[in-house]
């Protein structure tokens, strides 16, 4: 969960994991090391916090079917220095899986809000460096045996949702802006 003075009325970015890999403290540590390797990117005074509950759904048909509590850090705070870029202007990291899912790959999206501005270049794209950040976080999170990053696709009719285990991603050379909730 977002808050900050970059972050107009807050925000969320939420992540599914599958439960091949470690527990639900595993997961949780997991986005707060993925979260923590990016606060040089994001401006002072903001902050993400990681949800302690880690609710578990059926992956066909969406049905809730439980949840665990874990232990989180507390609230990250961004330490970038710099003035923030617009509110609307945010950093994308895109998400990649091998897996088709009615006759589309699966793909997510995570948008970076509370970008400083020490990470535009120009002509106003993400510096090499917070993309390079970025993209080292994102191997990371991939990479991490106990925390299995995944991309659901939500079902649409009766029994038809499905995962993709992400693979690889890579954050957008250009900034992003989320204009609804299904970007």
């Amino acid at each position: 969960m977002w808050s900050g003075p970059s972050i107009r009325g807050g925000g969320i970015t939420q992540s599914f994991f599958d439960d091949d890999g470690g527990g639900a403290q595993d997961l949780v540590d997991a986005i707060e090391t993925w979260w923590t390797a990016l606060l040089g990117a994001i401006v002072a005074d903001n902050f993400v916090s990681v949800e302690p509950t880690v609710v578990i759904l059926d992956e066909i048909t969406g049905n809730l079917e439980g949840q665990v509590t874990t232990t989180v850090s507390g609230p990250l705070e961004g330490t970038g220095g710099s003035a923030p870029l617009p509110p609307a202007v945010q950093g994308l990291i895109r998400w990649f899986t091998p897996v088709v899912a009615n006759n589309r790959l699966i793909r997510g999206h995570w948008f970076l809000p509370a970008m400083s501005e020490g990470n535009n270049e120009s002509p106003g794209i993400p510096s090499s460096g917070v993309v390079a950040a970025v993209n080292a976080a994102a191997a990371t999170l991939i990479g991490d045996a106990d925390a299995h990053l995944v991309i659901w696709h939500r079902p649409k009719a009766p029994n038809d949702g499905s995962i993709g285990a992400v693979q690889s991603a890579s954050m957008w050379g250009e900034w992003a802006t989320l204009r609804s909730r299904r970007d």
